[in-house]
């Protein structure tokens, strides 16, 4: 095989999932290096056997040959690849046993994308960085990229999450926003559409805390008219309302206990079933979910399922609080006066001072 050093570092991605295999090449691809991709095992071994590949981002459940099980077979056909290991939070025993088989690391679900970054650049020694960054330069003809004017990107902290948007927006992997209440949450979910290619699409938003526990289900999915006392017309329900769009799901762990199966059935088969009908309508749509709760303690204290967390999170995004990116608040400050005013206006040094 060539050396390293002559050629661009390459990556193969072997997830089953075509979001999360898409984040994981986009990702790989802003940091600089070649992205391959395999939906199976199978295909990722018979990709080694025709690639130079350095590393390999392995999730361990895969249709047919699992992760764990195609580790020996992998070794054998290169020896020297770099091997992590994507799992959940449940398999992290097996995935810390299958280190003794020969994987070099793993990650759990969520992804933290820095980490993975430095696990990339650690184990290939190189010094790469996401791509585009926003205060970058963007090339003529990206107005869609562009940081729309009524979001405030002043703070290293912001910034880095605007980045951080700008990579996983174009997939179809669903995607955790977390933070405290008031944050901006709904802001990065609107920015994580509009720079997604479906961006063209609706836009839908439901508010999972704000709905009566009584009509959550019609609300999300639909019914038929007459499905039920009260259902005088039929309602397409917000998963039929955002086809070929994004479904934004505010507040998601507030959502019951008994909706969470249906929720997560729909997820994965891409088909929502009506109250009131037993023929399954199909949805195209990406999932952006949110809430100012912890749902990894939600999951231990069994109010929220485990497998849902991990179908929603494939990504998680945190928003950080106004206290931890002070460079906003003046900036933020004029813009909320202007748009209060009417106008520009301008705020006085005694005023700035007085907000810091």
């Amino acid at each position: 095989m060539s050396s390293r050093q002559e050629r661009q570092p390459t990556i193969l991605v072997v997830d089953d999932e075509p979001g999360q295999r898409q984040l994981l090449c986009d990702f790989v691809t802003s940091l600089g290096m070649r992205a391959l991709e395999a939906s199976s095992a199978e295909e990722g071994l018979e990709t080694l056997r025709q690639q130079d590949v350095d590393m390999l981002l392995l999730d361990v459940r895969l249709p047919g040959m699992s992760g764990i099980d195609a580790l020996r077979p992998i070794r054998e056909l290169n020896s020297s690849i770099t091997i992590l290991l994507i799992t959940a939070y449940a398999e992290v025993k097996q995935a810390v046993e299958a280190m003794k088989r020969g994987a070099n690391d793993y990650l759990v679900k969520p992804i933290d994308l820095d980490e993975l970054a430095a696990v990339i650049q650690d184990a290939l020694g190189t010094e790469s960085c996401p791509a585009n960054a926003v205060s970058g330069s963007h090339s003529s003809g990206s107005e869609s990229l562009a940081l729309p004017g009524d979001i405030v990107c002043v703070s290293p902290a912001m910034c880095k999450l605007m980045e951080t948007v700008r990579i996983v927006a174009p997939s179809d992997a669903p995607i955790l926003i977390t933070g405290e209440s008031g944050v901006g949450k709904e802001v990065v979910a609107r920015l994580l559409h509009h720079w997604s290619p479906r961006r063209s699409g609706p836009l839908v938003t439901a508010n999972c805390a704000g709905l009566p526990e009584t009509l959550v289900e019609s609300e999300l999915f639909g019914h038929l008219k007459g499905a039920f006392t009260g259902a005088n017309a039929a309602r397409l329900g917000y998963f039929r309302s955002a086809d070929t769009g994004t479904l934004f799901l505010d507040e998601i762990g507030d959502l019951p206990l008994h909706l969470q199966p249906k929720l997560l059935r729909a997820l994965e088969s891409g088909e929502v079933a009506p109250i009131g009908s037993d023929q399954p309508v199909t949805v195209d749509i990406r999932l952006i979910a949110a809430t100012n709760r912890d749902v990894q303690v939600q999951v231990q204290q069994g109010t929220f399922r485990e497998d849902l967390y991990f179908r929603i999170g494939v990504v998680e995004l945190w928003v950080p609080p106004l206290r931890d990116r002070r460079e906003d608040i003046v900036p933020l400050a004029k813009q909320f006066a202007s748009q209060f005013a009417g106008g520009p206006i301008r705020l006085s040094p005694q005023a700035m001072q007085a907000i810091l």
